[in-house]
């Protein structure tokens, strides 16, 4: 009797013992508290809009498929649509078949890469920071080299927005940067309102 008393004892003890070990070792909270926080601004995000913060004039292509039909000086007043300008300085170098399918991927180790919607393509875009303050949203450009600051960016239902300034250029008919045949670089810094929507 008194071994069979013994035996249930340990058979009790053992079954405790492999309880506790359950519990102690299953899944805590407390270590989810210990990961890091992803930076909300982490994300996959479309280039939704640019328009003029500040005038500017530019020689437009009077046909963008036919340099040779010259251009025509257009002045760009505040609040005019510049997608066309900014779209050309930020998305030009993705490698997307369809341009429009072209997003941005803003990841985790400060990288950000060109991604296509429906195509199996990716390409390295630059990387990205905020300002130690917070305050400021910096996209570095690798191809062609610039940085996209915004001072004061918002992030708001999804939407990146703020003004940065963009090289544009000041004649479409020569490449941005080059020389103008009367002297002078082709290009111009113009504040541009600039929108990214998470997708």
């Amino acid at each position: 009797m008194k071994k069979r008393k013994t035996i249930n004892i340990l058979s009790w003890l053992l079954n405790f013992a492999i309880i506790v070990s359950v519990f102690s070792c299953g899944g805590s909270d407390d270590d989810d508290d210990n990961d890091p926080e992803v930076d909300p601004l982490v994300g996959t995000y479309i280039f939704k809009s640019a328009e003029f913060a500040a005038g500017a004039t530019v020689a437009v292509l009077n046909d963008p498929t036919d340099p040779t039909l010259g251009t025509s000086e257009v002045t760009f007043m505040v609040d005019d649509d510049a997608y066309a300008f900014v779209g050309g300085a930020l998305i030009a170098k993705a490698p997307c078949t369809n341009p429009t399918s072209t997003q941005i991927q803003i990841r985790e180790d400060n990288t950000t890469y060109y991604v296509c919607s429906g195509e199996m393509k990716e390409a390295r875009m630059g990387s990205w920071m905020v300002s130690t303050d917070g305050l400021n949203f910096t996209l570095s450009i690798i191809d062609p080299a610039f940085d996209v600051i915004m001072p004061g960016f918002t992030l708001a239902n999804d939407e990146i927005s703020g003004t940065a300034i963009i090289p544009i250029p000041i004649d479409q008919s020569v490449v941005t940067g080059a020389s103008l045949p009367g002297g002078g670089l082709n290009i111009q810094a113009i504040p541009m309102n600039i929108v990214f929507a998470k997708v």
